[in-house]
């Protein structure tokens, strides 16, 4: 085992070598962080429509329980009537 980790060492320390393993490495370490900050974005995206469909769900909730929302429902019935519709 020793000799394979010495082998990799030389392999990594060597000039051209080194060179073509960091931009290998760097295009992952970049595409990852792109990744990660997709990933990020989207959780924030899905946080936020979470939270507006939690205070609709309140704001509804409350309405039907105060009676605004069959009172609007009888407006609405009222002024189609009265339209002719």
């Amino acid at each position: 085992m020793a000799i394979l980790d010495e082998q990799a060492r030389r392999l990594m320390t060597s000039r051209p070598h080194k060179d073509a393993l960091l931009c290998i490495g760097g295009e992952g370490v970049v595409q990852r962080a792109r990744q990660s900050l997709v990933a990020e974005r989207l959780e924030s995206i899905h946080r936020q429509k979470l939270t507006i469909l939690a205070e609709l769900k309140q704001s509804i909730l409350h309405k039907a329980f105060t009676g605004e929302l069959t009172a609007d429902a009888r407006v609405g019935e009222h002024r189609f009537s009265e339209a002719g519709v």
